[in-house]
């Protein structure tokens, strides 16, 4: 199924109506579901689904261990955070 769906221009009668149509049809799609490396600032550009990455890394994702959370149910640890836990570790074992 097509993600995005244009009218046929047939005629050029109603050619110009079409083709503005069109293209207000792809900026809607561009502006409202597309995800931007370099977003302008102050729009949104959050993901509002799980991405699937069939099995495949995202290269070079840095997420800080300080803004990891961690479970610490089974720890025994106070830690909350990756971070946390890691630090509090080093403290215990240095």
């Amino acid at each position: 199924m097509a993600k995005l769906t244009l009218d046929t221009i047939t005629s050029s009668f109603a050619s110009t109506t079409l083709f503005n149509t069109n293209f207000a049809t792809i900026l809607a799609e561009l502006d409202g579901k597309v995800l931007y490396r370099n977003n302008t600032s102050g729009e949104a550009n959050q993901m509002e689904n799980d991405l699937d990455m069939n099995s495949n890394s995202i290269l070079n994702a840095v997420i800080p261990a300080a803004s990891m959370t961690y479970d610490n149910t089974t720890s025994g640890l106070a830690a909350t955070t990756v971070q946390a836990a890691i630090d509090e570790l080093a403290a215990l074992h240095p």
